[in-house]
C-alpha cells in the first residue's frame, strides 16, 4: 500500500509466524523391540516403538526431507520487538 510521499505515519507492529511442514521416510529396521508379544504370545508390532525408533533415525543428517506445507499465520503471543529484530518495512 503506498503511502504518499511526506504523509505522517503511525504503525502497528504485529508478531506473525510461518510454520513449515516437511516429511520424510526412514526404514525402521523389524529388530529388538519393535516387536514383543501379545497376551497369547502371538508377535505383534509395538507401533510406539516404531515410531519412537522412526523419529531417531530422522534426526540423521542424510534423511532427506520434502516441504509439504507451508503457513502464516499471527502468532498467538503478541510481544514488542526485542532490540535488534527487524521490522518491516524496515
Amino acid at each position: 500500500m503506498p503511502i504518499p510521499e511526506g504523509a505522517e505515519t503511525h504503525s502497528i507492529s504485529l508478531r506473525i509466524r510461518r510454520v513449515t511442514q516437511e516429511y520424510a521416510y526412514v526404514n525402521v529396521p523389524v529388530v529388538g523391540d519393535v516387536v514383543k508379544p501379545d497376551e497369547q504370545g502371538v508377535k505383534r508390532f509395538d507401533f510406539g516403538e516404531l515410531t519412537r525408533k522412526a523419529i531417531e533415525m530422522s534426526q540423521s543428517g542424510e534423511v532427506v526431507w520434502y516441504p509439504e506445507e507451508q503457513k502464516t499465520e499471527p502468532h498467538p503471543l503478541q510481544k514488542a520487538p526485542d532490540e535488534g529484530e527487524k521490522r518491516f518495512p524496515f
